[in-house]
């Protein structure tokens, strides 16, 4: 590359990154998308102190910072070439670079001195989770390894709608570990008792950070395995789909949703309401809500598919109920609409249910009340998708279901979401 090359290539990088406000006085921010650094692009800068390479880049060319003056570097995991010479010159030079990367063994190799990135490593961990045995028991332990270079420290903090069931020992400490994981209480046993329990392990340190989550579960085939978020839409709508499929039993010893006898309204979701061998369709929802850990505040559980029941932020106004007039305009469910809901025609395009909002029906009886509800997954100007349990089919069980938005079954629909303090810690 001749000098006039050298000089463009970087002009060009800096001036990227200058427009982009990336540039300190001795550090280089790179912009996100960049997949190369080109042949001596930095070579002999002695004003470069530092330089964070973005998650992407794939190649850094022959002498790109060579001869200058950059003090730290940090590789990302993405980089599958580096020249042999790209950072020579560059005296006392450390970098950071994701343990067994590419980067991380091409520092080895050139003798850049490294700062190790924390990894949390063990043979079970999987895209970041890893599921303890479902056999275990309270104060069972497990080891982890803990890769870091100098002090780190470590929290556990349970996710959103979890109980505090785990602990960790050490806390914190200098270099590599090993972190002993220890189990403070298991999901009960009880059908009406949470799914599954996580937490998430949180490792600081000088040179970066790490996660992972740890997790135990219920066995079962309809167990919740859904690890919360802490967005009560996403949430909601995961742990019913994980649901799909179960079917009510005949009896009290028939809730784990593979009943062998005729199906007969006795589920899971009845005996956390503390009712069964009745219709189930809002206890499904409940249900749901409790595995998401939604505040009765926000979402009130109810046995009964009526706006009424469900609804306490109506009042206040903090949420919306939408209703087509289509009731019989006398009783407590036509009042409570007609006083703080929001009345719509069928035609009226300004109504479109939310993916997370609960929507209510009446089967075959266009003049009684609300019969049934489910939960909205997503709408268009045809049709709407959700999902319920124990619907109009007589099947007994949670399913996945397409309704036009003109059925005269749809009577109303409900966004329960608030923006309230309880929904956003």
């Amino acid at each position: 590359m001749s000098w006039f090359q050298r000089v463009l290539a970087m002009s060009v990088l800096l001036s990227l990154c200058l427009c982009l406000g990336l540039v300190g006085a001795e550090g280089l921010v790179f912009p996100a998308g960049l997949h190369e650094i080109e042949e001596e692009a930095f070579y002999g800068n002695e004003a470069l102190r530092e330089a964070e390479l973005p998650e992407g880049l794939m190649s850094i060319g022959p002498r790109a910072f060579m001869n200058s003056g950059l003090q730290r570097v940090v590789l990302p995991g993405s980089l599958t070439q580096i020249a042999e010479d790209a950072f020579s010159g560059c005296e006392g030079l450390r970098a950071a670079a994701p343990v067994g990367s590419y980067a991380y063994d091409y520092c080895r190799r050139a003798g850049i001195a490294l700062e190790i990135v924390p990894e949390l490593i063990h043979e079970g961990l999987t895209d970041g989770v890893l599921w303890l045995d479902e056999n275990g028991k309270t104060n069972d332990q497990i080891s982890l390894t803990l890769q870091a270079e100098g002090p780190w420290t470590l929290s556990v903090t349970p996710l959103p709608g979890s109980d505090d069931w785990l602990t960790a020992a050490p806390l914190s400490g200098e270099g590599p570990a090993q972190i002993t994981l220890t189990v403070r209480q298991t999901p009960g046993k009880s059908i009406t008792n949470r799914d599954n329990y996580a937490s998430r392990l949180s490792v600081q340190s000088e040179y970066g950070s790490c996660e992972a989550v740890a997790a135990l579960a219920k066995k079962g085939r309809y167990v919740n395995r859904h690890l919360n978020t802490g967005d009560p839409v996403t949430d909601m709508i995961a742990i019913a789909l994980t649901q799909v499929g179960y079917t009510g039993g005949s009896n009290a010893s028939e809730l784990e949703g593979t009943p062998s006898g005729t199906p007969n309204d006795w589920t899971k979701y009845g005996a956390y309401m503390g009712i069964n061998g009745n219709p189930w369709c809002a206890c499904f929802l409940s249900w749901c809500a409790f595995q998401a850990g939604i505040p009765s505040s926000v979402l009130k559980p109810s046995t009964y598919a009526r706006p009424h029941y469900f609804t306490p932020g109506v009042k206040t106004g903090a949420v919306r109920v939408y209703w087509f007039g289509s009731i019989p305009s006398s009783g407590t469910e036509y009042n409570y609409l007609n006083r703080y809901g929001i009345r719509l025609t069928r035609t009226d395009p300004g109504w479109a249910p939310l993916p997370g909002d609960f929507i209510f029906f009446r089967w075959n009886d266009y003049s009684g009340n609300i019969k049934h509800i489910g939960m909205v997954l997503s709408s268009d100007e045809n049709e709407i998708t959700y999902v319920d349990g124990n619907g109009n089919d007589r099947s007994d069980q949670v399913k996945v279901r397409t309704i036009q938005r003109t059925d005269r079954d749809i009577v109303a629909y409900y966004t329960p979401w608030p923006t309230v303090p309880e929904m956003q810690e």
